[in-house]
């Protein structure tokens, strides 16, 4: 009976160690895989890789124009045709597509060149056309070449990002002036950009390839910078052409556009995903025979 109650007065104790060091190894097993698991999500995030460029929208803020990428966007305008003559008059505004010029960028200022292609005919050679973005003039003519930038009171206009800007036509010169069909067609007007007053265009590189441009500002931090992914590959960030790497706290020191490149490294992202499978399957195991052993008990 000694014995017996001495069995007996052992089995409590031994029913709570076995549950309570199984517990324990799972909780431990769940502490391990999740910072493990944490590690792979980093390794799979994609930073924002969309570029700094410009578009045309019209009233409704739709856009009329596909953006090209190096920040060029070409469209069709002004041809207003009545009966067999196009009619433009000094001083007045030309009929054109309605629309709003808009830089994408986080930050930054720039300034706006404007070209036009196919233009014919004495009266354009004679006096040329002012174009417009809300206050901000352009004279395109013979003697630049029908290319300039925006100016602002004779100084180079300032376009800010995400400003929409009205866009506007009318005669340099000339009385009511009478014009045929060939003396002016369907006129391309050409809008680039680049950075103004320390800033400049980055250009994102991998293997060649563009991944993206944006706009950082001399003097304050890179920012958000795109993050790539490839397979049995790990991303290790962006490097400047002198080796240095880059990183969204890194001050941005340089006075001219530049490249940053891409670099890769051996990924370890599969022995991650082993460690995972093996450490739940292990919790998995232990809470198998918990149960099992736990079904015994009370048979």
């Amino acid at each position: 009976m000694r014995a017996g109650q001495n069995k007996a007065a052992e089995s409590p104790e031994e029913d709570g160690k076995y549950p309570r060091d199984r517990i324990i190894a799972i909780i431990l097993a769940i502490l391990v895989a999740v910072p493990l698991f944490s590690l792979v999500i980093e390794d799979m995030a994609v930073g924002d890789e969309s570029s700094v460029y410009m578009e045309l929208i019209d009233n409704d803020g739709n856009v009329i124009s596909s953006p090209l990428f190096g920040g060029s966007v070409d469209f069709d305008t002004i041809t207003t045709e009545s009966g067999i003559e196009y009619i433009i008059q000094a001083g007045v505004k030309m009929d054109c597509i309605p629309a709003y010029l808009i830089i994408h960028s986080p930050s930054g200022e720039f300034n706006v060149t404007v070209k036009m292609t196919k233009l014919a005919g004495t009266w354009m050679d004679n006096f040329g056309i002012r174009m417009y973005l809300d206050d901000d003039y352009a004279e395109l003519k013979s003697s630049n070449s029908y290319s300039t930038k925006f100016m602002d009171d004779g100084a180079t206009a300032i376009i800010l990002p995400e400003h929409k800007y009205k866009i506007s036509l009318e005669a340099m010169d000339g009385d009511h002036t009478k014009i045929a069909p060939e003396s002016i067609t369907d006129i391309t007007v050409i809008y680039t950009f680049e950075g103004a007053n320390k800033t400049h265009l980055v250009a994102f590189v991998d293997e060649d390839e563009v991944v993206c441009v944006k706009a950082l500002v001399e003097g304050e931090p890179c920012g958000d910078l795109p993050v790539l992914t490839k397979e049995d590959l790990k991303f290790e960030g962006w490097y400047d052409n002198n080796g240095r790497k880059i990183t969204s706290d890194t001050i941005f020191d340089f006075t001219d556009d530049t490249v940053f490149t891409a670099k890769w490294g051996t990924s370890t992202t599969w022995i991650i995903w082993w460690l995972i499978l093996i450490l739940l399957a292990l919790s998995l195991y232990i809470i198998w025979t918990y149960v099992r052993e736990d079904k015994r008990r009370f048979e």
